[in-house]
């Protein structure tokens, strides 16, 4: 009986930045009979799949079934080279700059102003939008997916916040969960 060769594919998916995410694609990726081995890059958003498959295709569609999106890199047959472990410049920049406006935020309310205040709410929201955006993302498709995950959880206390008019609470409570997730990548 002749054995496939084994091919080597590599996949960046926007969503994989945190060990749930890479939990998810284990379980989904896992299963596949002609899976031979996953390995995870957090940092550079990647996973690498060692498999017998024909084409990637059933690969990439299990992990969209993930509800993540995959964009093939690689469609190599043997080891893919290893890559840059560093985070990406915009990264930090966007993650301190929400940082300064959450903080900021705060910093109005301690001066004085009504935590209702237009600059503060704007300058909670701005962070909001910026250090929180993939976590409500997450949050957003676990809600869909009846899976109850650590961005569920904030995204529901970031909101909650929000609700009870508490808007530089949102903002930081976010911002280091988000601050967290580059961390634990």
């Amino acid at each position: 009986m002749e054995s496939k060769a084994s091919s080597v594919s590599v996949f960046r998916v926007e969503e994989l930045d945190c060990a749930t995410e890479e939990n998810d694609l284990r379980s989904a990726l896992g299963g596949l009979e002609h899976v031979a081995g996953l390995e995870f890059d957090l940092v550079a958003r990647r996973v690498t799949v060692r498999h017998t498959f024909e084409t990637t295709e059933p690969i990439a569609a299990a992990i969209r079934e993930a509800g993540m999106r995959p964009r093939l890199i690689i469609p190599v047959v043997g080891a893919p080279a290893a890559g840059d472990r560093r985070l990406p410049r915009a990264t930090i920049v966007t993650a301190v700059v929400a940082g300064v406006l959450a903080i900021g935020s705060e910093g109005l309310v301690i001066a004085g102003l009504d935590e209702s205040s237009a600059p503060v709410i704007a300058m909670a929201v701005a962070a909001i939008a910026l250090g929180g955006r993939e976590t409500l993302r997450k949050g957003w498709q676990a809600l869909t997916a009846r899976r109850l995950t650590m961005n569920l959880l904030m995204s529901v206390a970031s909101i909650g916040a929000m609700l009870i008019g508490q808007w530089p609470e949102a903002a930081v409570v976010i911002w280091l969960f988000g601050v967290a997730e580059l961390i634990e990548a």
